[in-house]
């Protein structure tokens, strides 16, 4: 609809517009045989995005063993799918490593840190793309995971957020701990829950490293030689 009434007005949100029909014969146009109205309100779209764990493999050590990803809004609270420029911020469970990514835009950019209790948080920032994310598709935005060779049996958690600066979102608990994304005090919860390690049947044992272009330690380590001197080899 136009954002604007004849007169040059504001269209705000909350006015009503009636709709009238009316049906007469065209022999007879003064003579109504049938009339019916309808009004609507005219109101603020929202976006609800929900998180989704996969999680395949339970054993340390284990390659590929799951992913967080959206899950499908489907019929659940919204009135639109499409949300613009949006910010995601994954704090990753302890127990795991970054395997790769999936059903990103090739727009959007990734980058990973470390909060300050030392998680690991991806953030996949689509500012200034122009694109919108659909909430309507399950796996859309994937992180994928392994398990830490080393990682004991417990349960792990993960937390994730994100942030709009345009589209209206029916997540509404704050961030309250904004080193998961990276200051930005006006993120919302969307996810949280357990990643599980059980005990391994049998043992194997593991190198990792963790060079100057490594957040975490992972199996092939990457380092730049005009960086920092620091490395870390287990």
């Amino acid at each position: 609809m136009s954002s604007k009434y004849d007169d040059g007005s504001d269209v705000q949100y909350g006015d009503t517009i009636d709709f009238t029909s009316s049906l007469a014969l065209s022999s007879d146009p003064s003579t109504i045989i049938s009339s019916d109205s309808i009004k609507q309100t005219v109101i603020e779209s929202f976006a609800h995005f929900y998180a989704y764990l996969s999680q395949s493999d339970k054993t340390p050590g284990a390659v590929a063993a799951g992913s967080l990803s959206l899950r499908m809004t489907g019929q659940d609270s919204h009135t639109t799918y499409e949300v613009y420029e949006p910010i995601f911020y994954y704090v990753l469970p302890s127990a795991t490593y970054i395997s790769g990514f999936s059903a990103i835009d090739s727009k959007a950019k990734v980058t990973e840190f470390q909060a300050d209790d030392g998680r690991t948080v991806v953030q996949i920032d689509y500012s200034g793309t122009g694109e919108y994310v659909s909430t309507n598709s399950t796996f859309s935005q994937q992180v994928k995971l392994s398990n830490y060779a080393d990682a004991l049996p417990g349960s792990y958690g993960y937390l994730m957020y994100v942030y709009s600066p345009v589209t209206k979102l029916a997540n509404t608990k704050m961030i309250s701990d904004t080193s998961y994304s990276a200051g930005n005090a006006e993120a919302v919860e969307f996810g949280s829950g357990n990643w599980t390690i059980s005990s391994a049947s049998t043992f194997d044992q593991y190198s990792f490293g963790q060079t100057n272009e490594d957040v975490q330690g992972v199996t092939n380590a990457t380092s730049d030689d005009q960086g920092a001197l620091t490395q870390h080899f287990m």
